[in-house]
């Protein structure tokens, strides 16, 4: 099985140029002068970190901060204001002053067709994600585990997963 390497997303020149509102020139010019940190990609297209964007700009990651809870059943509202509660409270002294977003669903973790966890893949796709926490690993979805963090990996997001059940049976 392919395993792709963990690397932060990086961006072509043209976007850097895009995003600071400079010409692609100006850009590779920088490059050259060693102000920007690029890395070369085959002999003509390089790309840029994210952060190097951020540094520029003299900002850090204005990404969102996702909690995300699910529950299997109606029934378990509780259960899932409990764990709702719980990543605001871990949100609110671990991510001081970030932008934090709230998403949870009701429904079998066998089912990836969740809307808000639909919501959740598409921010990540749109780079809009820097981090999401859950309570549990498999609140997200019971399968597909791999495929999942491949994702985030690519975009730079990162899963936060508040309790390990390393030490629970399958059958748990």
């Amino acid at each position: 099985m392919f395993v792709p390497a963990e690397q932060p997303k990086l961006l072509r020149v043209s976007h850097l140029a895009h995003e600071l509102g400079l010409h692609p020139l100006a850009v590779r010019t920088w490059i050259k002068q060693g102000m920007i940190q690029a890395v070369r990609v085959g002999s003509e297209a390089r790309v840029v970190q994210r952060s190097e964007i951020e540094r520029l700009v003299g900002r850090t990651d204005g990404r969102l901060i996702v909690l995300y809870g699910r529950v299997s059943r109606q029934g378990q509202r509780s259960d899932l204001d409990t764990q709702l509660a719980r990543l605001q409270v871990w949100a609110k002294h671990e991510r001081v002053g970030k932008q934090i977003v709230v998403l949870s669903d009701r429904g079998s973790g066998l089912s990836a067709t969740h809307r808000q966890l639909y919501r959740l893949f598409c921010l990540v796709r749109a780079d809009e994600i820097a981090a999401i926490v859950v309570t549990y690993s498999d609140r997200l979805t019971r399968f597909g585990q791999e495929n999942r963090q491949a994702l985030f990996d690519g975009f730079g997001a990162t899963l936060t997963v508040l309790d390990s059940r390393e030490d629970t049976t399958a059958a748990q």
